[in-house]
């Protein structure tokens, strides 16, 4: 099982306030929503800070002075501003809640937006696991904390500053004495920041690690059945989930950690102003008991927020470990991308040119080498050679997946780099050997390039790759649903669909990459009869190991260490007697590693 390390490795990056500038923007998106649940802030913090000047005065004007009528009043006015805290404490939910789905709404559409635009590249080195871990577990960190624990946090500073305020005029010597316990409070914020940061973005980091493997064992259940390695890929996930569920454990232990620290301060402060505000009333001091009791409530409610924000200082570390990943991705450069004088390509006519192309995926690490070659429209060039020779890195090229390094690829003349990727892509089409098919219809899966066409057009072109027969033989014909990636159709069926999805958008260009060297021979002759017809005036290419989709094309080019050793027709190319004799000689229908092999053996 692979495990993909740069998450864990930037689990340890150090804290960056920018980050929570940028989430608050989002945040911020919503203004009036935002500024309706400051407003019920306001009015929870108001109503809470006036409750326990009540109580006080209750005690000394209403119990001490034997007045009822005043004792009446106060309860009522008790109660009114506990309905009022409550009542606005529960539309100020519903208020967050709203803010936070629109929140993750945006920072999703974002980061599909920027993974629709990367190269494949970005695909090539990041596992799907730790992409959608991005996209449900950080985005919905981002949205508790961001919202609701926003608004609440700004209701508990308030608070505090307020209680600091009303402590001060009521009273500054019990205030000073409720006041001697911040100093050791703040020590201990100090330490707690530090190693909650941390223990939150090793545990971001590790869920991205548990995803992963479980994105890998699903999509490969198949494979993991057949080589009955179901035991072992048990002890893998036990393992990384295992590591996750103690990382998850030390953090949360950190971050409770502040609730029994504050829990003693609180008390100790209690009873400080017990002691002393008690001394006070019965030495005969002029001080009130009901203020003593006033201040007992407001430490009580000081240190409540104190505790509440030191939480959801806990749940920051985890939305920052969050946020850092991902920005990560929306901040990832796209390496391919239109540039600002390009233009759309005109309708094509199918004349391909790669002129001294040279590429490398790594640096140092060439896999093109001077690869030149013409294309005349209509014709069809099949590309031969061994497992990493180059083949379908030149598809990736003419279709602008990468940019090449040194050379130029025309399509018409037209360098690819100088046209929309979009105006080039539309007009050409592809095939792959293991075509991929979207949850949805069979009708909505041949029309995934053209999601407007209608019935008509999509029997029309099932019925040139003959597979017409076979989906009208399913109970639900075209509406028939697919499953993910269309386990449920054959082999066959899955590659013809896929040949239909590419023939409706008419291509000029056609690229068959494998394309029908893992259906059977039955199927291969419906397909080849279909294809000798659909592919008169297109430009083709191919790259295949069966014999009869190799001898028909026009041109063969023989591929070997990214470069063009070998071109010419079938019959040329044998007369030749060099390296495509020994590839037929070995046979075209084995695989590339097979072939590889058997090159290598016979050099």
């Amino acid at each position: 099982m692979i495990h993909y390390r740069h998450d864990i490795e930037r689990a340890r990056a150090p804290f960056n306030l920018g980050l929570f500038r940028r989430m608050f923007a989002y945040t911020m998106a919503r203004p009036r929503r935002v500024a309706y649940a400051g407003a019920l802030a306001l009015v929870i913090t108001v109503a809470s800070m006036i409750q326990p000047i009540v109580v006080g005065v209750a005690i000394d004007q209403g119990i001490a002075a034997g007045d009822v009528t005043l004792l009446a009043a106060m309860s009522i006015t008790y109660l009114v501003l506990s309905l009022t805290a409550s009542g606005a404490a529960g539309t100020m939910v519903w208020v967050t809640g709203n803010i936070g789905q629109g929140m993750m709404f945006d920072i999703r559409m974002e980061l599909f937006r920027k993974i629709q635009r990367l190269n494949l590249g970005f695909f090539d080195r990041t596992n799907s696991g730790s992409i959608l871990s991005r996209f449900l577990g950080d985005v919905y960190t981002l949205n508790e904390v961001m919202t609701e624990g926003l608004v609440w946090t700004v209701v508990d500073l308030v608070m505090i500053v307020g209680i600091f305020i009303i402590m001060l005029t009521l009273s500054w010597q019990l205030a000073l004495i409720s006041f001697a316990v911040m100093p050791l409070l703040a020590l201990f914020a100090g330490i707690f920041r530090v190693h909650a940061a941390r223990a939150y973005r090793w545990v971001r980091a590790l869920l991205s690690e548990t995803n992963a493997n479980l994105s890998e064992s699903i999509l490969g259940i198949r494979t993991t059945q057949t080589f009955t390695r179901e035991r072992e890929n048990e002890r893998l996930f036990n393992e990384v989930t295992q590591r996750t569920l103690n990382a998850h454990r030390r953090a949360r232990l950190i971050g409770v950690s502040i609730i029994p620290v504050t829990d003693l301060l609180a008390a100790v402060a209690i009873v400080a102003v017990l002691l002393y505000g008690g001394s006070l009333v019965l030495g005969d001091a002029g001080l009130q008991l009901g203020v003593v009791v006033t201040f007992l409530l407001y430490v009580q409610r000081l240190f409540g927020p104190i505790q509440e924000i030191g939480v959801r200082y806990d749940l920051l570390q985890s939305a920052m470990a969050s946020a850092e990943r991902i920005f990560g991705i929306i901040e990832t450069p796209e390496q391919v991308q239109d540039d600002p004088a390009a233009g759309s390509m005109p309708p094509i006519e199918g004349r391909i040119e790669f002129d001294h192309v040279e590429f490398e995926y790594l640096p140092d690490q060439p896999v093109l080498r001077d690869v030149s070659f013409a294309i005349e429209p209509g014709q069809t060039y099949a590309l031969v050679g061994a497992t990493g020779a180059g083949k379908t890195t030149i598809i990736n090229l003419l279709y602008r997946f990468y940019d090449i390094n040194a050379g130029s690829v025309l399509v018409d003349g037209h360098d690819v780099r100088s046209v929309t990727q979009k105006s080039l892509r539309s007009q050409m089409g592809l095939v792959l050997q293991d075509p991929f098919l979207f949850q949805g219809s069979i009708h909505q899966n041949i029309a995934y390039g053209r999601p407007d066409a209608s019935r008509a057009e999509v029997e029309a072109v099932a019925q040139a790759v003959n597979l017409h027969e076979s989906i009208v033989g399913m109970d639900y014909g075209y509406d028939t649903f697919v499953s993910e990636r269309g386990l449920q159709l054959s082999v066959g069926q899955r590659q013809l669909l896929s040949f239909a999805r590419a023939l409706l958008i008419d291509p000029k260009i056609l690229v068959l990459d494998e394309a029908t060297s893992s259906v059977d021979t039955r199927t291969e002759a419906l397909v080849q009869s279909a294809l000798a017809k659909l592919l008169e005036g297109r430009t083709s290419i191919v790259i295949a190991h069966r014999l009869s989709t190799i001898q028909k094309a026009d041109q063969i080019l023989v591929i070997d260490a990214g470069r063009i050793i070998e071109r010419g027709t079938h019959d040329e190319l044998l007369a030749l007697g060099g390296h495509y004799r020994q590839m037929y000689e070995i046979g075209f229908d084995i695989s590339d590693a097979d072939m590889t092999e058997a090159l290598a053996r016979t050099s």
